[in-house]
């Protein structure tokens, strides 16, 4: 199965409505989320006001931005498959 088509299955298993506009506002609060997560988990640096279990993995973040990519992509028509 194709990336898309499998966001796609993924997004109505899921029962998501949204127009391109907001597909693109999700897709950039997506892109926060990550740099949340690398900082929480990965940056020593950094203090967390909750405990680290509380947030999510770099790796769920960046599989909620693909997965909001591949939508964009089926709601355009495009194809990203390389």
């Amino acid at each position: 199965m194709k990336f898309r088509e499998r966001a796609q299955q993924l997004w109505q298993e899921n029962d998501y409505h949204c127009n391109i506009e907001g597909l693109g506002l999700g897709l950039c609060e997506e892109a926060g989320e990550v740099a949340k997560a690398i900082n929480v988990h990965h940056n020593p640096s950094y203090v967390s006001k909750k405990p680290k279990e509380e947030y999510s993995s770099v790796e769920d973040e960046l599989r909620d931005i693909l997965i909001y990519a591949a939508h964009i992509c089926n709601m355009l028509d495009l194809d990203l498959d390389f």
